[in-house]
This record gives C-alpha cells, sequence and structure tokens, in this order.
C-alpha cells in the first residue's frame, strides 16, 4: 500500500483548458507540469478540482475516456508509447464533443 501513495511530485492547482489556435486542450500550470515531469520518467499526482458546468464534465470525461482507451491497449499488448497515443487521441475526441460522448469511435 505504501507504493500507491509515493509520488516524486504532486502539483497543487487548477486544471484549466488551453486555447491554442482555438483547438481547446486541458491544461493550466500545475496540470502541464506533472504531465511534463510524468514524460521525463517521475510518479506524479495532481491534486485538483474541476467546476460543476460543461467544461468540468468534459475535463472528467476526457481522463477517463484516457484512461479507458489506455488500458485496452495495454492489454491489446500494444507499447506504453502507442497506448498514450490511442487515449490521447480518444480523450481528444470526447473533449471536442458536446455531451462528451463521440459518435465516431
Amino acid at each position: 500500500m505504501k507504493d500507491a501513495v509515493e509520488k516524486d511530485v504532486v502539483a497543487f492547482g487548477e486544471i484549466l483548458w488551453d486555447v491554442i489556435d482555438g483547438v481547446p486542450h486541458l491544461g493550466g500550470a500545475p496540470f502541464n507540469f506533472a504531465a511534463h515531469a510524468a514524460r521525463l520518467g517521475l510518479k506524479t499526482a495532481i491534486a485538483s478540482a474541476v467546476g460543476c458546468d460543461e467544461l468540468g464534465t468534459k475535463a472528467v470525461a476526457a481522463g477517463d475516456s484516457f484512461s479507458a482507451a489506455f488500458i485496452a491497449a495495454i492489454l491489446r499488448g500494444e507499447s506504453l508509447k502507442a497506448a498514450a497515443e490511442v487515449g490521447n487521441r480518444l480523450a481528444g475526441k470526447v473533449a471536442a464533443r458536446a455531451g462528451a460522448i463521440p459518435e465516431d469511435i
């Protein structure tokens, strides 16, 4: 159980939507910091909250869909990198849709 809570980095703060070239991406400084630290191989976590509104729902849905697609890809025997790419694609589709449920997957 001890390993379940040990982290190299814990980021505290907001999760926001960064809009880059008109396209929304999950972001915010603490979220981005934790994501980049994880890419460098550190065990990371983020302590945050999201609003009870459409954007908050989309943020949670994007995270849930990433997790589901990532796990499915790992179970299919794909590499961690390939699984992360599959998760990112699905999370992006979910976040971009009204109601957070894409119809073309």
